[in-house]
C-alpha cells in the first residue's frame, strides 16, 4: 500500500501590533501537530519566500482597520500568484468596536487567487489604538480585548483550523461565504456610505518630535504604505498616504513619534457603548 501523501500549507499574515501574527503560528502549529507540512510567512515577504509547489491549504490572516481588510494587505493579497483550487482558511484580529464585513471581504480576495475558502474566524484582541505613550486601549480596558485571545478562544480557533484542515484531507468543498458577512448589516452598510478616505481624515496625524528622535530607522521600515522617510535630516510623513494604523508610535521606542489620541480614545469608546459587539465568531 502507498503512503499517504503528506498534505502541505501555506500561512501567510499581516500583523501591525503581533495580535494576527499570534494567531498564524497558532494555525502552523495546530497543523504540524497533524502531521502537515506547513510554511509560515509575512504577507510583507511573501514574494520572496513562496514555495514552488502549491499548497492543499493557504490559511491567510489579517488585523481589522477601518471595519475592512487593511488597504496595504489587500495590495499584498492581489500581488500573490494563483492558488490553483486549493483549500483556504481566512482569520482576522479586531480591537472589539466592530469587525464589520472584513471577514467576507478577506476571502472574496483568497477566491479572487483560485483558492477555495472553507471556514474563518474573526477573533477578539486587543485593540491597538493608543492611549499614551506605552498603553494601547486593549491593555486597559476589557471591552476593548484586553486578555484576548484567552485560552478557551485559542482552543476553539485550533479546532476550527483543524476541522478546515479535515474537510481538506476529505476533499469536501461545502463552505458559503456569505456566512463570513457582516452580522450587522443596517451598521455595515452606513459604514460604507462613508469612504476610508473620511474615515482616516478623521483620525489624528502623527508627528515627530525632533528632539527625541534617534534616527534609528525603525518607523521607516515599518510603515507598511512606505508614507515614511528620511529627508534632508529630518523624518517626513507623506499624510496623503498614511492609514493611521500607528504602527510608528508603537515601534518608536523613544516617543520621537506622538498624535494627538486622547479625543480619538474617547470617540471610541463612546463608539463601542452604541455598537454591541459581535466578539469572536468561528466559520467552518
Amino acid at each position: 500500500m502507498s503512503e499517504e501523501k503528506q498534505r502541505t500549507a501555506l500561512v501567510l499574515y499581516h500583523s501591525n501590533t503581533g495580535n494576527t501574527a499570534t494567531l498564524a503560528k497558532e494555525a502552523a502549529q495546530t497543523l504540524e501537530a497533524q502531521g502537515w507540512l506547513v510554511n509560515q510567512i509575512p504577507l510583507g515577504k511573501a514574494h520572496e519566500g513562496l514555495p514552488g509547489k502549491k499548497p492543499d491549504l493557504v490559511l491567510v490572516g489579517t488585523p481589522i482597520h477601518f471595519w475592512q481588510v487593511p488597504v496595504p494587505a489587500v495590495g499584498m493579497i492581489r500581488n500573490l500568484p494563483d492558488f490553483g483550487g486549493a483549500g483556504a482558511f481566512v482569520f482576522l484580529t479586531y480591537g472589539t468596536v466592530f469587525d464589520g464585513n472584513a471577514p467576507y471581504q478577506l476571502a472574496m480576495e483568497i477566491e479572487k487567487k483560485g483558492a477555495k475558502v472553507l471556514g474563518g474566524a474573526s477573533v477578539m484582541a486587543p485593540h491597538n489604538f493608543k492611549i499614551n505613550a506605552t498603553q494601547r486601549l486593549g491593555d486597559a480596558f476589557d471591552d476593548f480585548g484586553k486578555g484576548q485571545p484567552d485560552a478557551r478562544v485559542l482552543a476553539d480557533f485550533r479546532a476550527t483550523v483543524r476541522s478546515v484542515a479535515a474537510k481538506v484531507e476529505g476533499n469536501v468543498n461545502g463552505f458559503d461565504i456569505n456566512a463570513l458577512r457582516s452580522p450587522k448589516p443596517v451598521i455595515t452598510f452606513l459604514d460604507g456610505l462613508m469612504p476610508v478616505s473620511m474615515q482616516r481624515s478623521a483620525l489624528p496625524k502623527v508627528q515627530w518630535v525632533e528632539e527625541s528622535c534617534t534616527d534609528c530607522g525603525k518607523c521607516i521600515r515599518n510603515c507598511t504604505t512606505g508614507s515614511i522617510q528620511a529627508r534632508d535630516g529630518k523624518i517626513v510623513t507623506n499624510h496623503s498616504t498614511c492609514f493611521r494604523c500607528y504602527q510608528c508610535l508603537w515601534t518608536c521606542e523613544f516617543q520621537a513619534r506622538t498624535a494627538n489620541l486622547e479625543g480619538m480614545a474617547k470617540m471610541l469608546r463612546g463608539l463601542k457603548k452604541m455598537v454591541k459587539n459581535p466578539g469572536t465568531r468561528f466559520f467552518v
